[in-house]
């Protein structure tokens, strides 16, 4: 079972990372705000949020919501966003799980990694899901090619773990 923990905490720590860019995401998108380059900062006083302060999700509880300088409420969205990008993580490999070879290095990180490109393309739903219901912005001339091209990479992906297992 020991590779299999590891497995599961490694993708779930992974899938909380990319909840955290989703956060960037829908909060800089709006304002024309670089995504790359600024700093991480409280939506009320402004303060630059230092290295404990961006740790996804145990931030959060540990700050009790609140920033660390103004004591203001931060959003529920965040630690939402991250746990629900977690989650999906998760999902994705107990999706793949079944063709693990867990004596395999190959085997570990191919069924790692097609686990990690799912979780990616769950995100972007995930990302589209929370910009929506923030701004109400996401037109379906978006959302329905997006939908579309999901149903199609996950039966693709479908298919290859069956190929795969067999």
């Amino acid at each position: 079972y020991g590779i299999y923990s590891v497995l599961f905490i490694s993708i779930f720590l992974v899938g909380l990372s990319v909840g955290s860019f989703i956060n960037v995401l829908v909060d800089r998108l709006p304002v024309k705000g670089d995504v790359l380059k600024d700093r991480s900062k409280c939506n009320h006083c402004k303060k630059k949020l230092g290295f404990f302060e961006l740790i996804p999700l145990l931030s959060y509880f540990a700050l009790k919501g609140k920033c660390k300088t103004c004591k203001k409420p931060i959003s529920e969205v965040y630690p939402f966003t991250e746990l629900a990008a977690g989650v999906l993580f998760v999902l994705s490999l107990l999706r793949f799980v079944h063709i693990l070879d867990p004596y395999s290095l190959t085997s570990i990180f191919s069924v790692l990694g097609l686990s990690a490109l799912v979780g990616l393309f769950l995100s972007i739903f995930l990302f589209f899901a929370v910009y929506d219901v923030l701004y109400m912005e996401v037109s379906d001339r978006y959302a329905i090619p997006i939908s579309i091209s999901m149903v199609i990479i996950n039966i693709g992906l479908l298919a290859y773990s069956l190929i795969l297992k067999e």
